[in-house]
Order: structure tokens, then C-alpha cells, then sequence
């Protein structure tokens, strides 16, 4: 059990059901594991801009620890139980722009590599003169950008997310759509 990520989802959770606009840190993967799960739960339409889908990476859990300090698997099967339902679910579907070479993409995945298959899943890639010329921040939203996290360092993967909407805060739809006519699909089979 970690007492840390069930708060922090909990407050997640009502801040969405609030209506309210609402700012929170993101500080470590705990919390960003958090974020995911909720846009997972509450999301129909995912946009992401990663490096390389760390966040449904085993690896990545291995630094999630539970209050008496071991790797925490619970939040791992969270994420991968959030992401396979979300899957399932009719209506749903998650575009995913990685910034990094697809390599290895498939490996050490925390579900199912036929997941990726689905056709609610596509996955592009960045042509390499944007990421080599630019600094753009990862950033993922659901649907109409109701929640919103964007990353301000991708090593420690912290973040500023938000949940609700505004009309005084500019949606990353946009910038997520310029992005994603400039990529290209990645073929899963390759990986």
C-alpha cells in the first residue's frame, strides 16, 4: 500500500468530480502515476507527446516504492488495469507522439503488447529535425484538455498538471495537432 498515492489520486479524483479549476505539482512518478490513472479513468480522447511511453514501462514502477520502502506493484496493476479498461471501453482512443527513436518500444511493456495493436491505439513519431531543433516540454491532456499535465522535466518527471477548464488558459489541443500532422505512424511490428 502507499498512503502517499492514494491521497494524492483521492484528491485528483474530487478536484475532477469538483468541476473547479485545479492546479497541482507533479513531483516523481508516483504522482505522475496518479495523473495517468485518472486520465485513463475519466478520459474518452488521450493525447500524449513522451519520450518513450516510460509511464507503461515496467522500469518505470521500479522507483515507485510503498510505504515501507519496496518497489509498489499495486500502482503499477492500477495503471495497466486503468489502461487496459480504458481500451475496452467503446469510444475510447489515446494518440501517442514519442520523441524518442521507437526502438525497444515494445519491450518491458506493464501490459500486453497487443494492446498496441488495437485500433484505438496510434502511435507516431516526431521527425528527428523538430527533436533535434526544439525543446519542447512532454505533455498529455484528455479530450478538451479537462485534465492536463505538463512535464518540466522528463528525467524526474515533474510536472504541473490541471484539471478543469478555463477560458483564460490556451489548450495544448492545438499544439498537440501541429505535432501530430508533422509525425509519422510507427509501425508496432518494427518495434
Amino acid at each position: 500500500m502507499n498512503t502517499e498515492f492514494n491521497n494524492y489520486y483521492t484528491s485528483l479524483a474530487e478536484a475532477f468530480a469538483s468541476g473547479e479549476l485545479f492546479f497541482t505539482r507533479n513531483t516523481d512518478c508516483l504522482h505522475n502515476a496518479a495523473i495517468m490513472k485518472l486520465m485513463l479513468e475519466k478520459g474518452t480522447r488521450i493525447s500524449m507527446y513522451c519520450g518513450s511511453m516510460s509511464i507503461f514501462k515496467n522500469k518505470f514502477y521500479s522507483n515507485i516504492l510503498d510505504d515501507n520502502g519496496k518497489p509498489d506493484i499495486d500502482i503499477k496493476r492500477q495503471v495497466c488495469e486503468a489502461f487496459v479498461d480504458f481500451i475496452n471501453r467503446p469510444g475510447t482512443h489515446i494518440d501517442i507522439i514519442l520523441e524518442k527513436e521507437p526502438n525497444n518500444l515494445i519491450d518491458d511493456l506493464i501490459f500486453d503488447v497487443s494492446y498496441l495493436n488495437n485500433d484505438s491505439v496510434n502511435i507516431f513519431q516526431i521527425p528527428n529535425i523538430i527533436r533535434e531543433k526544439s525543446n519542447l516540454n512532454h505533455f498529455s491532456f484528455i479530450d478538451n484538455s479537462e485534465i492536463t499535465r505538463l512535464e518540466t522535466d522528463p528525467v524526474q518527471h515533474t510536472a504541473l498538471c490541471k484539471i478543469g477548464l478555463s477560458d483564460k488558459i490556451n489548450s495544448p489541443v492545438e499544439s498537440f495537432n501541429t505535432l501530430l500532422e508533422a509525425s509519422s505512424r510507427v509501425n508496432i511490428a518494427n518495434c
